[in-house]
């Protein structure tokens, strides 16, 4: 019998935009932690946020080491992790990063998911799928790139829930987790964007009546004073943020003034890389409106939306 059920064709968008949104959800998570919290608080164990950040850049590192001998054919050189010493060599890793100061850790964390990305994108779509031939397995890079994605998605749940249970109040963290925080939302923006195709970027609901335009749009609109307010230094502060106050305004002129700008002033480049200028620098505000809550509540609304919409093209 012939089997009826054809597999999805593989996206490699879905993977990337997959890998990007978990980035996101993870980093958006230390956004509202002052230092003192994001190096001393215990997520669990003796385990800090700080450590956490530490752990996936390490991890990010290794996967770049895997990707790196793949491209190259080096499926068998490539090493294995012993499970009955992974928690001593986390414990290792967590060691060597300890001495690093927190914008040492943001940077390396940057810099090592930048190669992750850059490598993946080296890869053909078969080369994604293929089975690698190694001496303890044989999974696929797509597989590897998913247990990344799981890997942050884990973490960022680790400190959601720990934060909520320690009933930890926002607080004006690290200029540079701050920026951290918003060059990955952008970057899951603009993921899911490349998600939604170019023709349908103007029609398609993205959040309630709002199109994929029109939330863009509305971001070009605000981005100049949010922006303004976020880089605002108080005097003598290196590497602090002020707090960015949201602008008061009735929720119904708000919203009459976001339809708009959303609606009537802005017309939505057909390319991602286009919008990444404009509009991204606008999510980048949004997401980094205050260290509070329902500032990254609202980051995260976005371009979950946009990524739910796209994943259903």
């Amino acid at each position: 019998m012939t089997n009826q059920t054809a597999a999805l064709p593989f996206d490699r968008r879905q993977l990337f935009a997959r890998l990007a949104v978990a980035r996101a959800q993870f980093m958006i998570q230390l956004v509202g932690l002052d230092e003192d919290m994001l190096t001393k608080g215990a997520v669990f164990e003796d385990w800090s946020p700080a450590d956490l950040l530490g752990h996936v850049q390490a991890w990010d590192m290794t996967y770049a080491q895997r990707f790196t001998m793949a491209l190259a054919g080096r499926d068998a050189e490539i090493p294995g992790v012993d499970m009955e010493t992974l928690a001593e060599h986390n414990e290792t890793l967590r060691r060597e990063r300890r001495s690093w100061t927190t914008e040492q850790l943001v940077s390396a964390t940057t810099d090592a998911r930048s190669q992750v990305i850059d490598l993946l994108g080296r890869f053909s779509d078969a080369d994604l799928q293929r089975q690698l031939q190694l001496t303890w397995g044989s999974p696929t890079v797509a597989a590897w790139v998913e247990r990344l994605r799981q890997h942050d998605a884990d973490h960022a749940i680790d400190i959601e829930t720990w934060q909520k249970a320690q009933e930890i109040r926002a607080s004006i963290g690290p200029k540079a987790i701050l920026l951290a925080s918003l060059d990955a939302s952008r970057a899951a923006l603009m993921a899911a964007v490349d998600l939604v195709p170019p023709d349908e970027r103007g029609t398609r609901l993205v959040l309630g009546d709002w199109t994929l335009k029109d939330v863009l749009g509305h971001g070009l609109g605000m981005v100049d004073r949010r922006r303004a307010a976020l880089y605002q230094r108080r005097p003598g502060a290196a590497g602090r943020v002020i707090r960015n106050h949201r602008v008061l305004e009735p929720a119904a002129r708000r919203g009459a003034q976001n339809r708009i700008v959303g609606r009537g002033l802005v017309r939505l480049p057909s390319s991602p890389r286009r919008i990444d200028g404009c509009a991204g620098r606008y999510f980048a505000g949004c997401a980094g409106s205050a260290p509070s809550r329902p500032g990254r509540r609202e980051s995260q609304r976005v371009w979950l939306g946009v990524y739910r919409v796209g994943t259903r093209s």
